[in-house]
Order: structure tokens, then C-alpha cells, then sequence
């Protein structure tokens, strides 16, 4: 009589052949990114999108807490300059905005970090962004070769179906329509004047399709950017507002919320709303140095213009944190920095009796503001001057667009006299040597 086979046996058995299926299920079933030997980033971990914010952020040049240049050497002269604004009531502006925006060469994934499509085109878009990064006078030939590939291989014209067997496809799809209008529309569009629709509505079709696929991510970026593109028929400020406010809610990818907080400080048109306001406020601090830096000029345009006095002297105080924190103050004291922005604006809001000069910086910023309130200048000026128990002035000149002309001498003379004829009431360091420049 033959004995039955042990259980131990039988179960050894039965699980080589489970294993053996499991494992010619999982060959054949290999899900395309696997294919590819491909694992799918999510933007902020991208090469592009980690070089361009490692640019974007630079380190302090020492731990020491920056001073103000004209204390740090009290036995020598010290330069300091300031620059000096006056504007109409409510038309206070951040000299020389800075500009943080991004775009998808700053963060738009190589061909090994995410599926691609086997196609040409995906291929010469990589190209593209590769010679947008670093033009060497083939952006044109990279840009007409990449319409080229998209057009062979079937992406072009397809946004009203706009049926991808995958978002990768899409998203090249979506990049050879914008590419393609750029090329037939030029460089230097009319403000309003330019159709993105049929990108966008890829665009849209992918976030609907595949809304937690990672290409997802780059699909809502491209609609943001299309809406806050002055040039686009699409441009829409509240929608801009709108699709920030979303992605601050909602995303957990640390560069895609830079490129929404950078487009926040790229809008300029219409006034902010209370939620966008606070929204980004909320997340101001998670944002790399360049964006806060973007976000505070933002911040102190749209409330002084909106005489919210409380939340400028909060973002003033942001203002020269960061500059202590980011910028070598040594070697920017004759340059249009922090403090002088901060003086600037306290001058401004002295006219309007919303400040008390408190510091001999903005004593002088509001000495400015009210002798041209009461005596315009047309043109800019500059003055140089040093503390002798009161300021003695060296010289006045004009200035021509931003370059000195000291051989002219200015116009303004009640102008002048009005400055000189003050009397001080705050002492500046010892020794300091103050240049004044004022900019109409």
C-alpha cells in the first residue's frame, strides 16, 4: 500500500507552484514604469528642480548677524547711501522688485526620473530644456525640432479628445502646443493677445484623468503659469489667486508650492483678496530666500498702498531679518538695500502722519518726502552730507538715469534749501558719510 505523502511535502509543494504563478503574473504584468526601470519623481526632487533652487537660495556669507555698515567701523568714515521714493498717496511701490519666477526648465524631470513616452518627441523636448538652460544659439533649432518630432508623432491637434494612453504623453502633448503657439506668435506679444487653449485643455485633462499621478503636479503648474501670462487671452488674476490658494492647500510637494508662492509675487494686476493674502502668509516661512524676498516686496507693496500700517511694520520687520540672515550688508551699504527700503517707506508714511521718525534714517527719509510735498522735483537728485552736530552737505547734483553727473547742478533749489534748513533731531553714528539719492 503506497503511504500518502506528509503534509509538510504537499505544502512545499503547493507553495513552489504559487510562487512560480506569482512570479510569471508579476512578469507579465509589469506595470510600465517598471518596464522602463523608472521611478516616477515628484517635482522637488528632480535634478533641474534641486540645481535651480540651490540657485535660488543662496548661504549667507558667515553666521555672524549682519550690522549696519555705517556702525561697523566707528574710527574710519563710514558710506552710507539711501535712496529715496517720493510718491502720490496710495502709490507706493518696492523699488525694484525682485522677480522669482520659475519655469519647467527649472524643475521639469530628466528622461530617467520619470516614464517617458518611447517617442522622438519626448526625446527633443528634453533637448529643449536643456538648451532653454543654457542657450548656446540653438534655442531655435532645438524649439522647431521638437514641433517637428510632436507633429510625426501624432501629439499635435489633439487637445478637444485630448485621450492619452498615459499623462507622460500628455504632458508632451501639452508642451508641443504652448512651444508651437510661442514660435507662430513671437517673443513680444500684445498683452492679451495670445491662445493657449489648446495646451490648457491638456492640461486640464490630465489633472482630471490621473489626479494623483505625479504628472498631475506638472500639469496644474502650467495651468497657474498660462492664467498669471500677461500676454495669454487666458490671463485672469482672480483665477491666478484662486489656483494658489488651491495649491497651498492641497499639495504636498515642497517645489511646487515655490512656483505657486513665485507666481504670487509675479502678479500685477487687481488687488489681492483676503484669502490669497493669507493664505500665503501662512507659508511664507517654508518658501526658499529669493521667494521670501519676492513675498515680502509683494506684501509691503499691497499694504502700504492699502495704508494697513499694523501689517506693514510686520513685514518691514521680515524685510530686514531676511537681509540680516541672507545678504552680506558690508558689501551692499551703498546699495539699494533693506534699510534703505525700510527708510524709504517710514519717509512715506510720514507725509501721511502714519510715522514718527524715531531714527535719524527715517528723520532724513521723512525730511525728504515733505520738502518734495511741498516743493516737487521733477528730476532725480543726489546729496552728499556728514554729521557735525547736524548734517553739512557737501554737494548736491543731478542724476541721469541712475548715473551721476556731478558737473550739473540741480534745479531744485527750494528743494534743496528745505533739506538743508532742518533741524535734526537724531544723530547718525559717528563718522558717517551719507549719500542721498532721490529718484523721480
Amino acid at each position: 500500500m503506497n503511504a500518502a505523502h506528509p503534509p509538510s511535502r504537499r505544502w512545499f509543494r503547493a507553495s513552489i507552484v504559487f510562487l512560480t504563478i506569482a512570479l510569471l503574473w508579476a512578469v507579465w504584468h509589469r506595470p510600465i514604469v517598471q518596464q522602463h526601470n523608472t521611478r516616477v519623481l515628484r517635482p522637488e526632487k528632480t535634478k533641474r528642480a534641486i540645481a535651480a533652487r540651490a540657485r535660488s537660495n543662496p548661504k549667507p556669507p558667515g553666521d555672524a548677524a549682519q550690522v549696519d555698515a555705517s556702525e561697523s567701523a566707528p574710527e574710519a568714515v563710514s558710506p552710507v547711501t539711501m535712496w529715496v521714493y517720493p510718491r502720490p498717496d496710495g502709490s507706493w511701490e518696492y523699488p525694484d522688485k525682485p522677480s522669482v519666477r520659475m519655469s519647467p526648465t527649472d524643475y521639469w524631470p530628466t528622461d530617467d526620473e520619470a516614464p517617458w513616452p518611447d517617442l522622438n518627441s519626448s526625446d527633443a523636448l528634453q533637448e529643449l530644456a536643456e538648451a532653454l538652460r543654457n542657450p548656446q544659439g540653438q534655442l531655435g533649432e532645438a524649439a522647431s525640432r521638437f514641433i517637428e518630432e510632436a507633429e510625426q508623432d501624432g501629439l499635435l491637434d489633439r487637445a478637444e479628445t485630448a485621450e492619452f494612453d498615459d499623462p507622460w504623453s500628455g504632458l508632451v502633448a501639452m508642451q508641443a502646443e504652448y512651444v508651437r503657439t510661442v514660435l507662430e506668435t513671437g517673443l513680444w506679444p500684445e498683452a492679451g493677445s495670445v491662445d493657449f487653449g489648446q495646451g490648457l485643455d491638456i492640461a486640464q485633462s490630465i489633472v482630471d484623468e490621473w489626479p494623483d499621478d505625479p504628472a498631475a503636479e506638472y500639469a496644474r503648474l502650467h495651468l497657474l503659469q498660462v492664467a498669471n501670462h500677461s500676454e495669454s487671452t487666458q490671463y485672469n488674476t482672480a483665477e491666478t489667486m484662486r489656483q494658489i490658494v488651491d495649491i497651498i492647500d492641497t499639495t504636498q510637494d515642497a517645489l511646487v508650492l515655490e512656483v505657486a508662492l513665485a507666481e504670487f509675487t509675479a502678479i500685477h494686476e487687481g488687488a489681492f483678496d483676503d484669502r490669497t493674502i493669507d493664505a500665503v502668509e501662512r507659508v511664507y516661512r517654508h518658501a526658499e530666500s529669493t521667494t521670501q524676498h519676492g513675498i515680502i516686496a509683494t506684501m509691503l507693496t499691497h499694504h502700504a498702498q492699502n495704508n494697513d500700517w499694523d501689517q506693514v511694520d510686520a513685514w518691514t520687520a521680515r524685510l530686514l531679518e531676511h537681509e540680516d540672515r541672507t545678504i552680506d550688508t558690508a558689501a551692499n551699504a551703498a546699495a539699494n538695500n533693506a534699510r534703505s527700503i525700510a527708510s524709504d517707506l517710514a519717509g512715506y508714511r510720514a507725509v501721511r502722519g502714519a510715522l514718527t521718525a524715531s531714527t535719524w534714517r527715517e528723520e532724513m527719509s521723512a525730511t525728504v518726502h515733505m520738502c518734495h510735498d511741498d516743493h516737487p522735483i521733477d528730476r532725480a537728485i543726489g546729496g552728499e552730507a556728514e554729521w557735525n552736530d547736524g548734517w553739512e552737505w557737501n554737494a548736491w547734483w543731478a542724476l541721469s538715469m541712475l548715473l551721476e553727473d556731478t558737473n550739473t547742478v540741480p534745479e531744485a533749489p527750494h528743494f534743496i534749501d528745505c533739506v538743508q534748513n532742518t533741524s535734526w533731531q537724531h544723530a547718525p553714528p559717528p563718522r558717517t558719510l551719507l549719500t542721498i539719492k532721490v529718484i523721480r
